[in-house]
């Protein structure tokens, strides 16, 4: 039980620098699925806090959503990077922007379920999963992004 609430308080935290990381909060829901109400009503009241106290440390302005949030799901710069977003949205037609990005950041959101749904048991391999996913198609990826799921391959040792 002690694991599921450090893991919902951690997603939540990790909510607060980026959009992507919810989607870890699902293998952990449908794993504990009789206490998933609990891990949701933990995760919005920590996440609340968190949002709360920067708003508090921003002066009382809530600017900070749009340069946090806004600057992920909106890609506003095309510079190249190790990832593959910035070539796909600088070579698309400008008329398509929002169907393209709509479509770009709804597609990593979509393998959370079913990946948790097909391994209900096997939250560490799903979370795996995603990280990878999240590595992959981020619009502005790093190195860092790639080593933590690659840090989690001696997991599997036993499998190779």
């Amino acid at each position: 039980k002690q694991w599921y609430q450090r893991r919902v308080r951690s997603s939540s935290v990790c909510w607060l620098f980026g959009v992507f990381p919810v989607m870890l909060l699902v293998p952990t829901l449908v794993h504990r699925r009789s206490t998933a109400l609990t891990g949701v009503a933990v995760f919005t009241m920590v996440f609340g806090g968190l949002q709360y106290m920067s708003y508090l440390v921003t002066g009382g302005s809530w600017e900070y959503l749009s340069a946090v949030y806004g600057f992920i799901l909106t890609v506003p710069d095309y510079t190249p990077n190790i990832g593959a977003a910035w070539y796909f949205f600088s070579e698309m037609f400008s008329h398509f922007t929002v169907l393209f990005l709509s479509v770009y950041q709804v597609n990593l959101f979509l393998y959370a379920l079913p990946l948790s749904l097909t391994f209900p048991r096997q939250t560490s391999l799903v979370t795996f999963c995603l990280l990878l996913l999240m590595a992959m198609f981020k619009p502005y990826t790093c190195v860092g992004d790639y080593l933590v799921p690659f840090a989690m391959l001696p997991i599997w040792l036993h499998l190779f």
